[in-house]
């Protein structure tokens, strides 16, 4: 599961400069702005990494700003090619139409801005405006997303969605607007898969000693320990050189994510299903330290 996230204004200083109350107050109605633009919206559904469908025309009327211009930052760790970035690229279109150019999105895929907790990291700090992080490498801040990392939790994606947009995902997003970062809504990435090079995973006794590659997270490392495999925990962006090369025998990531990263060109590829991951939500700057939903798609 992957969240959306921006970073608070008030923590910008280092970034921005000291600011005045005018600029505070344009930097909150380019956020408003921003809001309005996504709302109207149409949503985007993945499908396989390599079929992407065709970007929809943008709808709605132009939305009037502040008149300044701005640059908005939006980093992510998948490649070019996923689904997550192609939902980037509409949500660059709508916001750039819909300000008539006020508003430029430039768009940083393949963990090129940092992993992660780097990209949370720059958002605090004010060198980042958007990013849509994995919840797993995010417990050590929210430790309620931990819940999404137990092992067959959700029976079906419509289950999912009921539980992420009714009243505990709304609660968990509203615990996850603080530290200077403000999260907006859920993306998708799906059922996480494992595959590996060196053989068929039918029962957890075929996972003896396969090393594993794993996010930074407790409940990762201790269900992949527990089943009997040597998990070992690295950034995204190392994976495929470290599949490449023999470091891990394996990896576990939602279907699209590994078609589009390519694995398959560096290892064979057996399946078993995990656990469902949420892209966490968006966040992004906010000048008062108010919420202004912004709406987002499954993609």
């Amino acid at each position: 599961m992957t969240t959306i996230t921006s970073h608070c204004a008030k923590n910008a200083n280092s970034f921005h400069g000291k600011e005045n109350k005018n600029s505070r107050l344009s930097r909150k109605s380019m956020m408003i702005a921003i809001s309005s633009l996504v709302l109207s919206s149409t949503s985007l559904t993945a499908q396989a990494a390599t079929e992407m469908p065709v970007i929809p025309e943008v709808q709605g009327a132009v939305v009037q700003g502040d008149g300044d211009d701005y640059t908005l930052k939006f980093s992510i760790g998948t490649t070019q090619s996923s689904a997550q970035y192609r939902g980037l690229e509409y949500f660059e279109d709508i916001v750039e139409k819909r300000s008539e150019g006020h508003i430029q999105v430039e768009l940083f895929h393949s963990a090129q801005l940092g992993d992660d907790l780097q990209a949370v990291s720059a958002l605090q700090a004010g060198t980042l405006e958007m990013t849509a992080p994995s919840t797993s490498p995010l417990v050590s801040m929210f430790p309620q997303f931990a819940v999404f990392d137990l092992p067959f939790l959700f029976p079906t994606p419509e289950v999912a969605d009921e539980v992420l947009d009714g009243e505990i995902g709304d609660r968990m997003l509203e615990t996850a607007s603080t530290n200077g970062l403000v999260a907006i809504g859920w993306a998708e990435n799906g059922y996480r898969q494992l595959t590996n090079s060196k053989q068929a995973v039918t029962t957890p006794g075929d996972l003896g000693g396969l090393k594993v590659r794993t996010m930074q997270n407790p409940i990762h490392l201790d269900i992949w320990r527990t089943l009997g495999a040597n998990p070992t925990p690295m950034s995204f962006a190392e994976l495929f050189t470290a599949l490449e090369q023999g470091v891990v025998d394996g990896q576990e990531n939602p279907w699209i994510t590994i078609q589009s990263s390519k694995f398959n060109e560096v290892q064979a590829m057996p399946l078993s299903r995990t656990t469902y991951t949420p892209p966490s939500s968006r966040w992004y700057p906010n000048a008062s330290g108010k919420n202004f939903p912004m709406a987002t798609s499954n993609w």
